[in-house]
């Protein structure tokens, strides 16, 4: 076990061994300190967990979703989807408030997430392949959409 820091008292062994096991969670052979903490390193572990999702493009994504064969789901703030337009016709759901809704999606049929430039929405759909949907991302998010042409509504 590694010396106790002058700030914190060392944990007990068996405290120490049961939370790292359970959690998977290595931290310098230390407990996280705080819940934060605890949550993103959990998400961290999962997320390493689980395979990176499929990407595609903007085009095939709009085809896909007007013939009715993939849901598009918006994962950008509220009031960044108000004020960037273009808007494609989609769900949505802030990424924030995805874990909370993710029983919205539809289990069945493939999910495309999108967000401005693409990263935000590589989180949510390892997030909701981690919960066994069907997840692709829109590879470059709304910034790639744009560039290609695909067609928006502006509002």
């Amino acid at each position: 076990m590694p010396p106790a820091s002058a700030d914190r008292p060392p944990p007990s062994h068996a405290h120490s061994r049961d939370y790292r096991h359970q959690h998977k969670i290595l931290h310098r052979g230390t407990v996280p300190r705080s819940a934060a903490s605890l949550l993103i390193r959990t998400e961290t572990t999962m997320f390493l967990k689980t395979p990176k999702p499929t990407q595609i493009e903007p085009a095939q994504a709009a085809e896909l979703a007007a013939a009715g064969q993939l849901t598009l789901v918006d994962v950008r703030e509220v009031d960044e989807r108000q004020a960037l337009a273009p808007k494609v016709p989609s769900v949505h759901i802030p990424l924030g408030t995805l874990p909370a809704r993710m029983d919205e999606l539809p289990a069945g049929s493939p999910v495309a997430f999108l967000c401005a430039a693409g990263g935000r929405s590589s989180v949510a759909a390892q997030a909701a392949l981690g919960a066994g949907l069907d997840a692709l991302n829109v590879n470059g998010g709304m910034s790639a959409w744009r560039r290609s042409g695909v067609p928006t509504k502006a509002g």
